[in-house]
């Protein structure tokens, strides 16, 4: 199945960070959440803590069944304005026949991701949201190396 992380709720970063934004990538074997902050270097520790607490809270209970229809329902309408052009679709075939061999018509997809559940989302994030799977790459002018390094445990 195809699984999607579409937010992080960030209620306390806005008082830490410039910006917050977060993107996933997909590929046939492996995948992708990318969580990026604009923020001053001493507000960094704290703001890993954050979103890798917040990474936690979501392996650790299910969403409310409103966010996940939320998130369905954003993650549909991003495909369907993608494929409003010529050139977008035949990406989307080509995507697909490269990466995994077949081609899924957008109304499987849909279905397939109406059909995902709270405890699915869960139980993935459990999963996904492990020390072993956590990778960072951290742009600073800081001199806190080891602080930042502390910070990065799940």
């Amino acid at each position: 199945r195809d699984y999607k992380v579409t937010g992080v709720q960030t209620c306390a970063l806005p008082i830490l960070a410039y910006s917050i934004h977060s993107s996933a990538s997909y590929f046939a074997d492996t995948g992708a959440l990318v969580v990026s902050a604009g923020l001053d270097p001493k507000r960094l520790p704290k703001a890993l803590r954050l979103v890798l607490r917040e990474l936690q809270r979501i392996a650790r209970q299910r969403p409310a069944e409103e966010e996940l229809q939320r998130a369905k329902d954003y993650a549909l309408g991003q495909m369907r304005l993608g494929l409003e052009s010529t050139t977008n679709q035949m990406m989307w075939i080509g995507e697909h026949l490269l990466a995994y061999g077949y081609i899924d018509d957008p109304e499987t997809i849909e279905k397939r991701i109406q059909m995902i559940t709270t405890e699915e989302v869960k139980d993935v994030a459990a999963d996904l949201f492990r020390d072993r799977n956590l990778s960072a790459a951290v742009i600073t002018p800081g001199k806190n190396e080891a602080e930042i390094r502390s910070a990065l445990h799940l």
